[in-house]
């Protein structure tokens, strides 16, 4: 139970972190002379770096199997941010880009979870 606990706050966490660099670079999407186009890159980049976050907390809970730890980590953030946009902008599941960019996110997780054993020892 401690550990779903744990893994739960992880996540949370990881999905505060994910809404605290989005809010700053909509803000500086908005507010400067960036052209909007490369929202989605900047978005891909946010996700990675809270799956890295994920990976890094969830590999130091668990201590061992940092990349397949990683791994599932960040798939299960990126599919929980996933569809919480698709929820909030109605968009529906055969619309949705699932291109070869979604692969990023979860290698950083799986950096993250390695790193996160090796700051567990």
């Amino acid at each position: 139970m401690y550990v779903i606990i744990k893994l739960l706050k992880n996540c949370a966490l990881s999905l505060l972190l994910f809404l605290i660099l989005i809010l700053i670079a909509a803000s500086i999407l908005t507010f400067t002379s960036i052209s909007s186009s490369f929202s989605p890159v900047i978005s891909i980049v946010i996700l990675a770096l809270s799956c890295m976050a994920m990976g890094l907390l969830v590999g130091s809970l668990f201590g061992k199997r940092g990349l397949l730890i990683g791994i599932a980590s960040a798939f299960l953030l990126e599919i929980l941010v996933i569809t919480a946009i698709m929820m909030i902008f109605s968009i529906e599941i055969s619309s949705y880009d699932f291109g070869i960019k979604h692969i990023f996110p979860i290698l950083a997780g799986a950096i993250g979870g390695v790193i996160g054993i090796s700051l567990k020892k």
